[in-house]
């Protein structure tokens, strides 16, 4: 049961970097693509 509660929290974890990454990937393109 605990190493489970582990692997869930570790893949909440990659999620949850995963989304940020997908929320500044996203801003950075509204900013440069007026540049470019």
């Amino acid at each position: 049961m605990f190493v489970i509660k582990l692997v869930l929290n570790k893949t909440h974890m990659v999620g949850v970097i995963l989304m940020a990454c997908a929320l500044i990937f996203q801003a950075l393109k509204i900013v440069i693509v007026p540049i470019a």
